[in-house]
């Protein structure tokens, strides 16, 4: 009996890779099981697809080190882990979540008896093994083995659509690893996780992690566009509806927008430590903390930020830009600490002569909550004429999923950069 069976025994879903590399089965256990895993980017992501949760995610990009033993689970914080241990040539880690969701909420179990008789509705069990089998004394076969299990139909349903979505994605990371590993087989004990650091400007290329946490957010978009009855719920995300729903500044520049969002976030730090990593946001300053990879894609050129640049904050002349061949974003009010609006107004021509039309407002909005903590909203506004063409090209259907995924990540991206050097600032 393998460990899957010991966890999975009946399957809905079953896949497996496999592939053959030049190297003794024992080295490429010692690798894979205990060794040094920074520098392998496929199986980093072959986590992050797999539904940690977005603090684990957050610290497994950030971390220069990192192990299969790293994976843990608790009570207080549940997620993967290892629930089978067969040395020298077999390990499991496994899961429970309801992995459709866009924060995943993960169920911890003490062991592999508890998560084998795991059954409460509702959720879905992932289970992964990694068993190396020897092939003379010089070579090994490598599987990687996948298991998913639904604990009631509905949820099986759930899971089904969202692995449409998410599943080439997992096939192309699993496959990947394998392939890094073959690769790998003559270079087992180097070093490959350095590379030159890149500045906070310029034109590096856009690095692995980069990629990989694209791919990550344009698997959030995908899901998005495929969960309108979703969108009402995206729309004040992280905000309860009253607080999302206040008149908040610049609504009068779109009084009665065609969809819009507001979202919001709070950060353990103050207000006037925050408002900084906003004011350089832009194409031509300091990006937008979000998908970068997914930004240069789109042809919008930006390096991410890691440090404040005081000769970066817009001003009240000035315009956000969006991207280098789009006519940048007025600003029409800014109250420095506290908030900033910019606007995309309609050709009143258009407006006018009955020719289609959009505009759009965009607001940025510090509130502090106390002496060290504050909620940073972001409100996007839309109205547009009514032919099918500007409705497909502004409206919700498509814009609405992209933006929700791009403005969640640039909320945390403010979060995760102000909390972590509040009071680091790079001198003009």
């Amino acid at each position: 009996m393998t460990a899957l069976d010991r966890l999975v025994p009946g399957p809905h879903l079953l896949e497996i890779d496999r592939i053959d590399v030049a190297a003794p089965a024992a080295r490429v256990w010692e690798r894979v099981r205990h060794g040094e895993l920074a520098h392998s980017l496929p199986i980093r992501a072959l986590f992050a697809m797999r539904g940690l949760a977005s603090g684990q995610r957050a610290n497994l990009w950030a971390s220069s080190t990192f192990r299969i033993e790293d994976l843990k689970s608790t009570v207080e914080r549940p997620g993967f882990q290892i629930l089978v241990d067969d040395p020298p040539y077999e390990m499991a880690v496994a899961a429970i979540g309801k992995v459709w969701r866009l924060d995943i909420p993960f169920t911890h179990v003490a062991n592999a008896d508890e998560y084998a008789a795991f059954a409460e509705s509702g959720f879905i069990k992932v289970a992964w093994v990694v068993r190396i089998l020897p092939r003379g004394e010089r070579h090994s076969h490598i599987e990687l083995e996948l298991r998913v299990v639904a604990t009631d139909v509905r949820s099986w349903r759930r899971f089904r659509r969202y692995f449409r979505l998410i599943g080439p994605f997992s096939r192309f990371i699993r496959r990947s690893f394998l392939r890094s590993l073959a690769r790998g087989t003559g270079m087992l004990d180097k070093r490959s996780n350095e590379s030159p650091p890149v500045s906070d400007v310029g034109t590096s290329p856009d690095s692995w992690p980069d990629v990989l946490e694209g791919i990550s957010g344009a698997s959030r978009m995908a899901l998005a566009v495929v969960t309108p009855f979703l969108r009402g719920r995206r729309a004040h995300w992280g905000l309860d509806p009253d607080t999302a729903a206040r008149a908040l500044p610049g609504d009068h520049l779109i009084p009665e927008p065609r969809w819009s969002w507001t979202h919001g976030i709070e950060i353990d730090a103050a207000a006037d430590d925050v408002w900084p990593w906003i004011v350089q946001i832009g194409s031509d300053r300091g990006g937008f903390y979000s998908y970068q990879w997914l930004e240069n894609l789109a042809g919008c050129r930006v390096r991410n930020a890691e440090t404040v640049h005081p000769e970066w904050e817009i001003k009240s002349d000035q315009g956000l830009v969006l991207h280098p061949n789009v006519p940048p974003l007025r600003i029409v009010s800014l109250e420095r600490g506290r908030h900033l609006v910019a606007h995309a107004s309609a050709d009143p021509n258009a407006r006018m002569n009955g020719k289609p039309w959009a505009e759009a407002s965009w607001l940025f909005l510090l509130e502090p909550i106390g002496p060290s903590r504050c909620r940073f909203v972001s409100r996007y506004r839309v109205a547009s004429s009514n032919d099918l063409t500007t409705r497909l090209s502004f409206g919700p259907t498509f814009v609405e999923a992209i933006g929700f995924a791009m403005d969640r990540r640039m909320l945390l991206g403010v979060k995760q950069r102000a909390e972590a050097a509040p009071r680091r600032v790079l001198a003009a």
